[in-house]
């Protein structure tokens, strides 16, 4: 057997291992879960689509043999699948110089790739509504249950007395399905570029970690994104699926904001202490993402890092 083939398969077994992790109910669990796609990346983008493939079957099989059938199905659409894709779009290249195939290459664009990212976490959370009974009436029904009769029914816990279960329901079922996109891009984003750190030091990196304060966005992104966010306050069935893609975009969109602050303050005296401000702002208050969302979504129409203070050197470390 090949490295490349034991690659595959020792990274499917670890990620359905993480994957599975969420099954014992304890906290670390939960890190440990979204983490499930990093064994993947690292394969994929290591050793090649090829071995990205083997990875997913791989892990999809272990998930059915250590679990069962729908745990194995779930994984193979939130896990196997869009990791899969995400590294063939990420291996995407074609050389500088058609008379030397060769030479330099030039890689698919970072935010080409992000926006892929969220499209992806947009499709991941739209089969779980399907699988939830596919429309409005059918999500809301599932997250009735689940709260009032699973977590705070006869076999479940006692209703703390600072939570009130009506309120909680409510905010479920408006936030329920951006938040997860959400959180499947910002992982996805995460694990990816851990796994190109990860092979940038062993020397197995095929393509340069992009300069991703330089990162663009196509115009055609921010109207996806107003789309989103007009159907979303449609409400409905039709809404329902429009904050799906919405919560992914948010994500994307976020990121090349703060791409945007990373850029506009390279040449800054107080760039460290501007940024760890930034960061901090954005972790203690969450919401503030959208904030740095509008800034990317301005930037895809003004450039606002065209305007910038000019850089002492030609630093692409972000």
């Amino acid at each position: 057997m090949n490295t490349a083939l034991l690659t595959g398969v020792g990274a499917g077994l670890a990620s359905a291992l993480l994957y599975l992790s969420m099954t014992t109910g304890q906290p670390l669990a939960v890190v440990l879960f979204y983490v499930a796609p990093l064994p993947l990346f690292i394969a994929g983008l290591g050793w090649g689509i090829a071995t990205a493939i083997v990875a997913a079957v791989v892990g999809a099989i272990a998930t059915y043999a250590l679990s069962y059938g729908f745990l194995a199905l779930t994984y193979a659409v939130s896990c196997a699948v869009p990791c899969a894709l995400l590294v063939r779009t990420a291996l995407l290249s074609r050389p500088l110089d058609d008379a030397n195939p060769d030479g330099p290459r030039e890689w698919y664009p970072a935010g080409r790739l992000l926006l892929w990212t969220a499209a992806a976490g947009a499709a991941v959370t739209a089969a779980a509504i399907m699988a939830m009974g596919g429309d409005r009436d059918g999500f809301d029904g599932i997250i009735d249950m689940v709260i009032r009769h699973g977590l705070f029914g006869p076999a479940g816990i006692e209703v703390p007395q600072a939570v009130n279960v009506d309120t909680m329901v409510t905010v479920l079922k408006m936030f329920l399905a951006p938040v997860s996109a959400g959180l499947w891009t910002f992982f996805a984003v995460a694990n990816l570029w851990i796994a190109g750190r990860v092979l940038q030091a062993s020397g197995r990196a095929p393509r340069p970690m992009p300069d991703l304060p330089g990162m663009q966005f196509p115009k055609s992104a921010s109207l996806a994104f107003i789309a989103a966010a007009a159907i979303s306050a449609a409400g409905g069935t039709i809404g329902l699926y429009a904050q799906a893609a919405l919560g992914g975009l948010v994500v994307a969109f976020a990121l090349l904001g703060l791409a945007v602050v990373h850029g506009y303050t390279r040449a800054m005296a107080l760039r460290g202490p501007i940024l760890v401000g930034v960061y901090l702002v954005t972790i203690v208050f969450p919401w503030s993402l959208g904030i740095l969302a509008l800034i990317g979504l301005a930037d895809t129409w003004l450039d606002l890092r065209a305007n910038r203070p000019p850089t002492a050197g030609n630093d692409n470390s972000g």
